[in-house]
C-alpha cells in the first residue's frame, strides 16, 4: 500500500504535472506581458489586520493563521479554557497566510504608492492558501495568476481584462469557455428598492452567489428567514430564470425594480462593456449577463466576472472585477482597480481531462552519455559542457552499470541521443550516436555531433 505522508488538500506535483503546469504558466505569462502587464513579487504571509475585513464573514473563517512564536500560551494572561476562537485567536496569532493577491496587491500599491506610474498594470504568479473542505477542484494550496490595472477608472480596463482571458485561453486550446458578468451596483440598487432593514448588501451578495452551489429553493428559503417579501423573492426568481441576453433582462429590470442612482449606473456600465464586445471585430466566447454572480468578497464593488467552462459550470477557472476603494484601509484614498485571476489547479484539471496539453511536452533530456567508467570521464565532462553551451540538455550515467540498464534509463527518461565514448571511440577519436528514437546508430566526430544537433534544433 502506498504510504501518505501529505496534508489533504496540499498536494506535490511529479516532473509530468509540474511540466504541464509549468506550460500553463507559461502561456500566461506571455499573454500578461503582451497586454503591459509588468511582474511585481508580495510576501506569502502578512500580518493579520492585513486582511481581515475585505472578504466578509464567509471568507475570513477560511484563512490559515499563524500561531506566534515561542511559548505563545504563557504571554496569555486571560482564561482561555472558555473562550471562543475569535476570542482567542488575537492572543495567540498576528501573522496569516495570504488568501489571494488582490489585498498584497492593495498593500504593496500604498506603501510604494510614489513610486509607481499610474494606470500600474501588475502580475503575479504565486501559492495562497484556504482552509477549505479539499475536493475536486478545491484545495487548501493553490497558485493564482493575477493581473490588475490600479489607477485608472475608465471601463476600457475591464473590455482590456475580457480580451486578455478570451487571448490566454484560445493558446491553451480551451475553446468551449463562457464568460459571465454582472455589475454588483445592479444588485445594490436592487437590494435599495427591496427596502429590507434586517440584514446588509453584503450578505445579500453572499446569498445570492450561492444559487448555482445550493439551487434556486435553498436561496429563496435563506431569503423569506431574511424577511424579503414574496414579491421581491417573485421577481428574483423570474430575473435569475430569465433565458435571455442583457437586452432582454435589463429592460426586465427597468419594468420591475423601482430606479435608484446605483441601479442606473450598473445598467450604463455594462452597456458600454456589452456594446463594446459587439463592436469589436474579435472572436470570443459566450458572454453571458448573469444577475446571480454577485463574488462574495466584499470588495469588489462594480463589474464582476467569471469564466467557466461549458462542461464545467460550476466551477470557475477565472474570474475577477472592479474594486474601488481597497487601497483606503492602507492610507491612500481614491485608487481604483479592475483584474483577473486565473486558477492554475482547475484550469490544469480541465486539460488534462480533455487531453488538451500538447503531444511533446514530454521531460526528454537531449543527451546522454553512457558511463564507461572514470579513466573516460574526465574527457567526456568537456564535450557535456560544450554541448550545454549550444543550449542542449546533457547528462551523463551517474554509475558505471551494465549497458542494458543505462540504456533503460535513457529509453524511460525519453532521452534523445545516447553516446557512446568508449575505449575504442576514444582511441578512434569518434562517438558512436544512438538516436533513441529511430534505433538508428552512426559514428561521428565530436563536431560532427555538435552540428547533428543543430540541425535537429533547426528542423523542429
Amino acid at each position: 500500500m502506498k504510504k501518505n505522508f501529505s496534508i489533504s488538500g496540499v498536494p506535490d506535483f511529479d516532473a509530468d504535472s509540474s511540466r504541464k503546469r509549468n506550460y500553463i504558466i507559461q502561456i500566461i505569462k506571455k499573454h500578461f506581458e503582451l497586454f503591459g502587464f509588468s511582474s511585481i513579487q508580495t510576501s506569502s504571509i502578512e500580518k493579520k489586520s492585513t486582511l481581515l475585513g475585505n472578504y466578509g464573514n464567509e471568507g475570513e473563517k477560511l484563512i490559515f493563521q499563524i500561531l506566534n512564536g515561542g511559548n505563545f500560551l504563557s504571554k496569555v494572561e486571560k482564561n482561555i479554557k472558555n473562550m471562543s476562537s475569535n476570542e482567542l485567536s488575537p492572543l495567540i496569532s498576528s501573522k496569516v497566510l495570504r488568501y489571494d493577491l488582490t489585498v498584497p496587491l492593495a498593500k504593496f500599491v500604498s506603501e510604494n504608492y510614489n513610486d509607481l506610474v499610474f494606470p500600474f498594470k501588475r502580475y503575479e504568479i504565486g501559492k495562497v492558501w484556504r482552509a477549505e473542505r479539499p475536493q475536486k477542484g478545491r484545495l487548501r494550496e493553490f497558485t493564482q495568476c493575477d493581473a490588475d490595472i490600479v489607477g485608472d477608472s475608465s471601463q476600457l480596463s475591464e473590455l482590456d481584462i475580457l480580451l486578455l482571458s478570451n487571448s490566454i485561453f484560445k493558446e491553451l486550446n480551451i475553446n468551449s469557455s463562457v464568460i459571465k458578468v454582472n455589475n454588483r451596483k445592479i444588485l445594490e440598487g436592487i437590494f435599495d428598492s427591496f427596502n429590507n432593514k434586517k440584514v446588509s448588501f453584503n450578505v445579500f451578495c453572499t446569498v445570492i452567489d450561492k444559487l448555482d452551489k445550493i439551487g434556486m429553493e435553498n436561496v429563496i428559503s435563506i431569503l423569506k428567514e431574511y424577511n424579503f417579501s414574496s414579491q421581491n423573492i417573485l421577481i428574483l426568481k423570474k430575473l435569475f430564470n430569465l433565458d435571455s441576453d442583457f437586452t432582454e433582462k435589463k429592460q426586465y429590470i427597468r419594468n420591475n425594480i423601482k430606479e435608484n442612482s446605483k441601479l442606473n449606473e450598473g445598467i450604463n456600465e455594462l452597456d458600454f462593456l456589452f456594446n463594446n464586445l459587439k463592436r469589436i471585430k474579435v472572436n470570443i466566447p459566450t458572454v453571458n449577463f448573469d444577475l446571480s454572480l454577485a463574488r462574495g468578497l466584499d470588495y469588489y464593488t462594480s463589474t464582476v466576472f467569471e469564466v467557466t467552462e461549458k462542461h464545467l459550470t460550476s466551477m470557475s477557472i477565472a474570474g475577477g472585477g472592479r474594486y474601488d476603494n481597497l487601497t483606503e484601509r492602507f492610507g491612500i484614498k481614491n485608487i481604483t482597480g479592475v483584474g483577473i485571476s486565473f486558477g492554475i489547479d482547475r484550469i490544469y484539471m480541465f486539460m488534462e481531462l480533455n487531453n488538451l496539453f500538447p503531444k511533446d511536452l514530454v521531460n526528454s533530456v537531449d543527451v546522454m552519455f553512457v558511463n564507461f567508467g572514470s579513466e573516460l570521464i574526465e574527457h567526456i565532462i568537456p564535450m557535456t559542457m560544450e554541448i550545454r553551451n549550444l543550449g542542449f540538455s546533457c547528462e551523463i550515467y551517474s554509475s558505471q552499470n551494465k549497458i542494458s540498464k543505462q540504456m533503460s534509463y535513457a529509453n524511460k527518461r525519453n532521452i534523445k541521443f545516447v553516446v557512446i565514448f568508449g575505449q575504442n571511440e576514444f582511441k578512434n577519436n569518434i562517438l558512436t550516436i544512438k538516436n533513441m528514437k529511430s534505433s538508428e546508430q552512426i559514428e561521428l566526430s565530436f563536431t560532427e555531433f555538435k552540428d547533428l544537433l543543430l540541425k535537429t534544433r533547426n528542423d523542429v
